[in-house]
């Protein structure tokens, strides 16, 4: 039997306050380098293009403020 992929949501709010440094950094190296077999899912408030992490299976959620 298959493993089944595990998914990490995470707080992209900061993504709507800042470009790069600080937490977005820290977050875009942990989703950057997570195995293949884990999902990232990062939620936001902006509907526009933001300078998310590089990740194939990065799943992005907007809501709005």
């Amino acid at each position: 039997m298959g493993r089944a992929n595990l998914r990490v949501l995470y707080d992209g709010s900061i993504y709507s306050y800042q470009v790069a440094g600080g937490i977005s950094r820290y977050f875009a190296n942990i989703i950057k380098n997570l195995p293949p077999d884990i999902v990232p899912i990062l939620t936001t408030g902006k509907k526009r293009k933001l300078n998310y992490p590089e990740n194939p299976a990065l799943e992005v959620y907007n809501f709005p403020l």
